[in-house]
């Protein structure tokens, strides 16, 4: 309504030509909110959505700026990924190490346009046209004359601009685009550190789970034959009806456990897979862990060695990187305030053709060149370059409290991940030594039952004293080697094998 009243108001001081200029004009209003949801209240109707945007959507992963792997590009059915295999299946997949690595190499065509500023830039141009005039002469025996002239030409033109000097602004401002350079290329590092250490605790998950699984089917089978054992001596009239139901009893909970364990283990196989980016319903062969001796729990970490351990951290070292950038935008924002040096120069050749009235066309050529060496000078800008300096301080500021922030966090880290290797190693050697025991509590126990002088409720609960002892040892095994993981992680050792 608003509109339509100031429409009317310049009709009625304008007139009709105000109102036949506007008509054309006022197509060309952009009415932007109905790209929007109409109301706060209601979702958005997705119907508009471009047919092509959703084909792109279903059609899975792209190769585009990777090498994804499929299920064609994978050994034969029968040969086995170990974890090598899987990182390297990993690091071909996944969008976030590519996407790391465009922006590291966004960020290096930064340094190259920043360093591009100190070359002159030389231009040609090509300017043609035509002009036309019309003037009345004077009475000349009663009788009016007009004078009709037109001028038309094209003139080529090259042109040299160079800055000399600005008191290091552009030297300022390639450094700052080399440090972010650096900077990307750090977290670059950080997203396949952050990948690998996916991987491994998820190959690692994966790998208790199946030996989780294993442990249950022998629990089932020591179940077994603990029924054996009772059913023989119920034969023989000397096991109980109550003896006989216990026996049942551990043999369907030794069941429970294998589908309970079963179903763990597929889901830390679909993990796994999701891991290494792989489709979830393909079905590859992983090789199963060797394992080897793990030492014992006597790693300590000093303040001294925690501080060193950050300089091999890809975020805290990025986060320097980014502390120097914006320092280095100061300098370029207080360089800005100096006078610049230039050097300009420019060449030009041109035709020109000048008709008048009813004389001979005439037609020439000129050429005209020249060397400028001048001093600019800011004098005022409307606090435009204050603003900017305050803006590039600032930055500084903030750069340098994340750092801090990100210091302290990480040395967190990295206390708490040794504490936690330490206690997994420790939990590691009382399991094994628990395990020992366990098997035989157990392995008596049945004996002592099959000759009469034990209980079936001994031999029941060694049976699950032995499962349990051989659960933690499983558990106390996975947890020392993601300890292992998560430390390496932490000192941003991870990928040390890795890198080219």
């Amino acid at each position: 309504m608003k509109e339509l009243s100031t429409f009317i108001l310049r009709v009625k001081r304008h007139g009709l030509p105000a109102l036949v200029l506007s008509l054309p004009l006022a197509g060309c209003v952009s009415n932007h909110t109905v790209q929007a949801p109409p109301s706060a209240n209601y979702s958005w109707q997705t119907l508009d959505i471009p047919e092509d945007w959703r084909r792109l959507a279903s059609s899975g992963p792209t190769r585009d700026g990777g090498a994804h792997v499929g299920l064609s590009d994978l050994p034969a059915a029968d040969a086995e990924l170990d974890l090598p295999a899987l990182i390297d299946i990993a690091q071909r997949n996944s969008p976030e190490t590519r996407l790391a690595w465009s922006q590291a190499r966004q960020a290096a065509s930064a340094v190259g346009i920043a360093e591009a500023t100190f070359l002159p830039m030389l231009s040609a141009h090509v300017v043609g046209g035509r002009t036309s005039a019309r003037n009345e002469l004077p009475p000349i025996f009663g009788q009016r004359y007009d004078l009709n002239a037109s001028t038309s030409g094209v003139v080529p033109l090259a042109t040299l601009q160079w800055l000399l000097f600005d008191f290091g602004q552009r030297s300022a401002q390639r450094d700052s685009a080399s440090n972010l350079s650096i900077g990307a290329n750090l977290l670059y590092n950080g997203a396949h550190q952050k990948l690998l250490y996916s991987v491994m605790t998820a190959y690692y998950e994966y790998d208790a789970a199946r030996s989780r699984r294993h442990n249950a089917e022998e629990s089932l089978e020591n179940s077994k034959a603990v029924l054996a054992a009772v059913e023989a001596r119920r034969d023989g009239g000397l096991a109980t009806t109550v003896e006989l139901a216990q026996a049942r009893q551990l043999v369907a909970q030794g069941r429970l456990r294998v589908v309970t364990a079963q179903g763990s283990e597929r889901g830390a196989y679909q993990a796994l897979v999701a891991a290494v980016g792989l489709d979830p319903t393909m079905t590859v062969q992983v090789a199963r862990m060797q394992r080897r001796t793990l030492p014992h729990a006597s790693t300590r970490y000093t303040e001294e060695i925690l501080r060193r351990a950050l300089a091999t951290r890809p975020d805290v070292m990025a986060s320097v990187a980014a502390l120097k950038a914006a320092e280095r935008s100061v300098d370029a924002a207080e360089a800005d305030f100096l006078p610049k040096v230039y050097l300009a120069g420019f060449v030009a050749s041109g035709n020109r053709n000048l008709d008048v009235g009813s004389l001979p066309v005439l037609a020439g050529q000129s050429n005209a060149n020249g060397v400028i060496v001048g001093i600019s000078v800011p004098i005022f800008d409307g606090g435009l370059r204050s603003s900017r300096l305050q803006d590039a301080r600032d930055r500084v500021h903030a750069s340098r409290a994340a750092l801090s922030e990100l210091q302290i966090e990480a040395m967190r880290q990295i206390v708490l991940a040794s504490t936690s290797l330490e206690t997994a190693l420790q939990a590691h050697e009382a399991a094994s030594s628990l395990e020992h025991t366990a098997l035989v509590t157990y392995d008596a126990a049945l004996a002592a039952y099959k000759h009469g002088v034990g209980t079936i409720t001994a031999a029941t609960e060694a049976a699950n004293g032995l499962l349990e002892a051989r659960s933690a040892l499983v558990d106390a095994y996975s947890g020392a080697l993601t300890g292992a993981a998560t430390l390496a992680f932490a000192l941003g050792r991870i990928d040390e094998g890795q890198r080219q």
